[in-house]
C-alpha cells in the first residue's frame, strides 16, 4: 500500500467520497489519478489491493509522498506535489502518458472536479478503459 497522508480535519462528506472512490480500485490495475481528491484516494485502498499509479505528466509507477527533506522537485504529481517512484517505475513525456490513456492501456482514470465538463462528462478527451467522474 502506498503511504499517502490523510488530510487532517477533512469534512465527512469529502472523506466519504474518497473512500467510495477507492472501492473502484481492483488489484493489479493501472490507474491514472486526476487533480484534487483523486490524489488522496490511494490512502484508502482496501488491504491487499495493489495498483500501479500513472501520472499524466509522465510517471508509470508513481509512489507516495516523500519524507521531509527527501523531496525531488522534478518528481511531481498532476497537483504539483512532490512524489516518489515505486520500484520499477518509468519516466516519459506527457504525450506518451496521454497516449497510454487514449490507447486503453490504463484501466481506470479518476478525474478531479475541475476536469469534468458542465454536462458531467470529461472536459477533455481521454480514452481509458473506465472513467470514474
Amino acid at each position: 500500500m502506498i503511504d499517502f497522508p490523510i488530510v487532517a480535519g477533512a469534512a465527512t462528506s469529502r472523506e466519504r467520497i474518497i473512500k467510495r472512490a477507492a472501492k473502484e480500485f481492483k488489484d493489479g490495475m493501472h490507474v491514472n489519478l486526476g487533480i484534487g481528491m483523486p490524489l488522496i484516494t490511494p490512502a484508502f485502498l482496501e488491504p491487499g489491493i495493489e495498483v500501479v499509479l500513472q501520472s499524466e505528466n509522465g510517471i508509470l509507477g508513481m509512489g507516495g509522498y516523500p519524507t521531509p527533506g527527501e523531496e525531488d522537485p522534478d518528481l511531481i504529481n498532476p497537483g504539483k506535489e512532490t512524489v516518489t517512484l515505486a520500484n520499477g517505475a518509468s519516466l516519459f513525456g506527457s504525450h506518451e502518458s496521454f497516449g497510454m490513456i487514449r490507447a486503453g492501456r490504463i484501466d481506470l482514470t479518476m478525474l478531479g472536479a475541475l476536469q469534468v465538463g458542465m454536462y458531467g462528462g470529461e472536459s477533455f478527451l481521454l480514452f481509458a478503459s473506465r472513467y470514474l467522474v
